[in-house]
């Protein structure tokens, strides 16, 4: 029972910590669980990494690609420059919607195109037809999120923590494509985890013992 309290209060703390910092940083809880989690995935990852061996310059250099990412999301956004994009855009091509709909309107159909497209040619690239109607659908869902997101205005909070999403999931990705580039020296891994000289050891004991007792067929 003393050890489950313990487990209890040691799950407890960061949960309840990451849950607080979104509501009283960002106004919602919800922002809590999503970067609790982004956090969690990005350093199991960085832990895998390090223990294969590679360059610790990739998992410092991701960061840095993390960082700039998510500060520029994070003015952009809190700037509202991609809703006053939409807006212009949405009154040179898109007069006949209601003013108020219109940068929202304009962001979702232009992105959800965009990505629709990206998504097709991505699954062309892999001759199935199922890859292809896949990629079409999650790209226009993809697209349409991202569109109806850059097309509010957004206070600075929101902005700020969709900021720190985006940062952390950039993050992620770098470590990831880096570590795929770099590669993994099997030979170093196998060598820095295989515990050859007790392997070396333990054989050199069983036919010392032999020698001395011997126990039948080799």
């Amino acid at each position: 029972m003393a050890f489950s309290l313990l487990l209890f209060a040691g799950m407890l703390v960061p949960i309840g910590l990451t849950l607080f910092l979104g509501e009283w940083v960002f106004g919602s809880m919800g922002w809590g669980i999503l970067h609790g989690t982004e956090v969690s995935v990005a350093g199991a990852l960085v832990l895998v990494v390090v223990a294969l061996g590679i360059d610790a310059g990739v998992v410092v250099g991701s960061l840095v690609v993390g960082t700039v990412v998510g500060v520029l999301v994070a003015v952009v956004l809190a700037l509202n420059l991609t809703n006053r994009g939409w807006t212009w855009l949405g009154d040179q091509v898109a007069g006949n919607v209601a003013a108020e709909n219109r940068p929202l309107v304009v962001g979702v159909v232009v992105l959800a195109v965009v990505f629709g497209a990206l998504g097709l040619v991505l699954g062309l690239a892999s001759r199935s037809v199922a890859n292809v109607i896949r990629g079409l659908v999650i790209g226009v869902l993809l697209g349409a999120g991202v569109g109806a997101v850059t097309a509010i205005a957004l206070s600075v909070q929101v902005a700020a923590a969709i900021g720190l999403s985006v940062g952390l999931l950039a993050w992620t990705v770098a470590v990831a494509f880096g570590a795929f580039r770099s590669g993994i020296d099997t030979e170093a891994l196998k060598a820095r985890f295989m515990p050859s000289a007790t392997i070396d050891t333990t054989k050199e004991s069983i036919e010392w013992i032999r020698e001395r007792a011997p126990m039948g067929r080799r």
